[in-house]
C-alpha cells in the first residue's frame, strides 16, 4: 500500500473546487446541482485522489485536470437541441410519468417476477433464497470471458432483455414509495438479492450504488428522519466497510477469518482511489484499442444481441486493460479484472492528443439524460441513480460499464417517450382540425 502526499493533494484540490464553481454558475435547479455534483466528486474522488500517490506519475495530474476542465466546459455549453427535448418532454408529460398510479405497482410486480425467473428457469433454485449460497467471483469471471462457450437459451436471453429494458420504468415506480423508507430500501435490494443467489456472485458496487441512492432518497423527502439518517450512517459506515472487505475476501474463496482493525479500512479506502496508478503502465505500452472494433461496439450497442447472430468480434475494454496492467493473458487462471478507471481508459481509446473526448461524451450524455427527464414528475429516483452510475460506476470502469446501460438499457424508456411525443402531437393536430 502506497502512501499519499497530502500537501499535493491540497494543490490540486484548489483548481478542482474552481472547476466545481464554474460548474455549478447559474444553476438554479436543486436537483440539477445534486446530480451533477454527484457526477463531479465521483470523478473527482476516483480519479483526483489517487493522483497525489507517490507512486503516480506527475504527469496524470494535467490529464485529469485536463479532462475535468473538458467535463466542465462540455456541459456548461448551451445546446438548443436539449432544450428542445425538454419542451417536448415538458409539453408530453404535464402530469405525473404514469397516467394510473396502478402502474408503477405494475411495473414492480413485472420487474420482480422476471428476476425470479432466475431461480425457477432453467434449474429450481427458489431454496437458494432461504439458504444462499457461498459467493464465487472466480467461476463468474471464467464464464464471462470472450472465448467461453455460452449455454443460454433463448428463452432466458428474452427474459434478461426484457428485464434489461423495464429497469429504468423500475426506479421511476420507485418515486411511489420515495416516502416510505422501509418499503423503498425493500424494493431496491430485494432484486438485488435474488440477482445474487441465482448466480452466487454480486458485486459490492451494486449494493454501494443502491445505498448511496436510497440515502440521497430518504434524506430528500423525509426530513423527519434526517438527524437519524446522518447519525445511522456514521455509526454504520464503519461496520459496512468490514462487511464489504469480508465479501471481497469470500467472493475470491479466501480465509474471512481477519483481524479488525483500522487497516481494513486503510486498505478498502486505498482499493477505491489507487486506479491512477495504472496510467504509467497503459502510457508506457505503447497500446490502444481497435478503434474500428470500438465504433461497432459503441454504435451497435442499442441492438439487442439475439438480433446480432452471436458475439461480435469487438473489444471488451477492461479486459484489454487488465491485461496491460497485469501483464497476462485473459485466458490464463490468474487473470482478473482490474479496473483502471477513466483517465486511463480514455488516453487508450482516443490516445495522447484526443483523451479529452470522452469527457465530452460524458457531458454530453449526463445532461441530455437529466434535460429529457427533469420535466416529468416523478423522475427524480431515475435521475439519481443515472448521476450514481456516472459518478460511481464510470468513474471506477469507465464507458465499457455504463454506455450499454444508458443505450440497450434504456431502450424501453426512449420507445416510451417517443411513443408519448407522438400521441400527444396526434391529439394536438387533431385537436387544431
Amino acid at each position: 500500500m502506497t502512501e499519499l502526499n497530502y500537501l499535493n493533494i491540497l494543490v490540486l484540490l484548489v483548481p478542482v473546487i474552481f472547476l466545481y464553481r464554474a460548474l455549478l454558475y447559474k444553476i438554479d435547479d436543486k436537483l440539477e446541482k445534486l446530480y451533477i455534483s454527484i457526477i463531479f466528486w465521483g470523478l473527482y474522488f476516483y480519479g483526483g485522489i489517487g493522483a497525489s500517490s507517490y507512486e503516480v506519475d506527475a504527469l496524470y495530474s494535467f490529464y485529469f485536470l485536463a479532462f475535468l476542465s473538458a467535463f466542465v466546459l462540455a456541459y456548461r455549453f448551451r445546446y438548443k437541441f436539449l432544450h428542445a427535448v425538454r419542451n417536448e418532454v415538458k409539453y408530453s408529460f404535464k402530469t405525473s410519468f404514469f397516467e394510473l398510479s396502478s402502474t408503477a405497482d405494475i411495473i414492480i410486480g413485472l420487474y420482480f417476477f422476471s428476476s425470479l425467473f432466475s431461480l425457477i428457469y432453467p434449474e429450481f433454485k427458489l431454496m437458494s433464497l432461504i439458504n444462499p449460497p457461498a459467493p464465487d467471483v472466480l467461476d463468474v469471471l471464467r464464464s464471462t470471458i470472450d472465448t467461453q462457450e455460452q449455454h443460454v437459451d433463448v428463452i432466458t436471453k428474452i427474459i434478461f432483455y426484457l428485464q434489461t429494458l423495464m429497469a429504468p420504468l423500475y426506479f421511476i415506480s420507485l418515486y411511489k414509495y420515495v416516502k416510505r423508507p422501509g418499503w423503498l430500501f425493500a424494493l431496491m435490494f430485494l432484486p438485488l438479492y435474488i440477482n445474487y443467489c441465482a448466480n452466487s456472485y454480486l458485486g459490492r458496487g451494486m449494493v454501494l450504488m443502491g445505498l448511496i441512492l436510497w440515502f440521497f432518497l430518504v434524506y430528500m423527502y423525509n426530513p423527519k428522519f434526517r438527524k437519524q439518517l446522518i447519525f445511522g450512517s456514521l455509526i454504520g459506515l464503519p461496520v459496512m466497510l468490514i462487511i464489504f472487505y469480508t465479501y471481497t475476501i469470500a467472493r475470491v474463496g479466501g480465509d474471512t477469518n481477519i483481524d479488525i482493525n483500522g487497516n481494513i479500512i486503510e486498505e478498502l479506502f486505498y482499493t477505491e482511489i489507487n486506479f491512477p496508478e495504472t496510467f504509467s503502465d497503459i502510457v508506457h505500452s505503447g497500446q490502444h484499442i481497435d478503434f474500428t472494433g470500438f465504433l461497432v461496439w459503441l454504435f451497435t450497442l442499442p441492438i439487442p444481441k439475439i438480433f446480432l447472430g452471436g458475439a461480435l468480434n469487438v473489444p471488451i475494454i477492461n479486459f484489454d486493460l487488465s491485461e496491460i496492467v497485469l501483464g497476462t493473458s485473459r485466458y490464463n487462471n490468474d487473470f482478473w479484472v482490474k479496473l483502471t478507471g477513466y483517465v486511463s481508459e480514455s488516453y487508450y481509446i482516443f490516445g495522447k492528443y484526443f483523451f479529452w473526448v470522452e469527457a465530452l461524451i460524458v457531458a454530453w450524455l449526463s445532461k441530455f439524460l437529466f434535460f429529457m427527464l427533469r420535466p416529468i414528475k416523478g423522475s427524480e429516483v431515475l435521475i439519481i441513480y443515472i448521476a450514481i452510475q456516472f459518478g460511481f460506476m464510470f468513474s471506477r470502469a469507465g464507458l465499457g460499464a455504463i454506455m450499454p446501460a444508458f443505450t440497450n438499457g434504456f431502450l424501453g424508456l426512449y420507445g416510451f417517450l417517443f411513443l408519448k411525443f407522438y400521441i400527444t402531437k396526434k391529439q394536438k393536430l387533431n385537436t387544431a382540425v
